[in-house]
């Protein structure tokens, strides 16, 4: 349950759900497909008390297996650290209000 509020209350992007019902009851992507409201933000695995939420990543990367999902790192444009992916990156500027277009092209460290 927490995963599934941290992703639609915190992020709002309502990626994941449960499947099946009692004792059997599981946290699932959609018909166990890819995700698609998924930004690969990571935060359901983050907090995941039970690590059953994996993701993996590498510089250019990050995957989260059990949504079937692969994102492209961005990275920033003064520094090189990573961002965040492609998609997150895309899903906050959207919903930003008043922020400049590049603000998303450099960390946080950098602004």
């Amino acid at each position: 349950g927490m995963c599934i509020r941290v992703c639609s209350e915190v992020v709002g992007a309502n990626a994941i759900s449960f499947s099946q019902r009692g004792p059997e009851r599981k946290v699932a992507s959609p018909f166990y497909s890819e995700a698609p409201d998924c930004i690969g933000c990571a935060t359901c695995a983050y907090i995941c008390p039970t690590k059953y939420i994996e993701v993996t990543e590498d510089e250019n990367t990050r995957k989260l297996p059990l949504w079937n999902v692969e994102f492209k790192m961005i990275h920033c444009k003064k520094c090189g650290q990573k961002i965040g992916t492609d998609r997150e990156i895309e899903y906050f500027f959207k919903r930003a209000k008043n922020i400049p277009a590049d603000w998303f092209d450099v960390c946080q460290n950098c602004r």
